[in-house]
């Protein structure tokens, strides 16, 4: 098994991370999640800034089948649309 980390998509906010974060984990694929912005302790919380996601390089195709069959997400490639609200 390959354990490089590559990216799968962009959340708008924190919120929907995790929820992209619960469904990959509920089909047994572990997830990074990396909040924008400022960092930790720039001003308060991150929750609306946008957040990545990444994934093992062996789940990468997989997890981005789950993603496309519930909507779309900002790939890498460029292969979708970012979420927008």
């Amino acid at each position: 098994m390959n354990d490089d980390i590559d990216f799968l998509l962009t959340a708008p906010n924190e919120p929907m991370a995790r929820y992209w974060e619960d469904v990959l984990v509920d089909a047994g694929i572990p997830v990074l999640v990396r909040p924008g912005g400022p960092g930790a302790g720039g001003w308060g919380s991150v929750a609306t800034f946008a957040h990545d996601l990444y994934v093992r390089r062996d789940d990468l195709a997989r997890a981005r089948e789950i993603v496309a069959e519930d909507g779309d997400a900002e790939t890498e490639d460029g292969d979708a649309e970012t979420f927008e609200e």
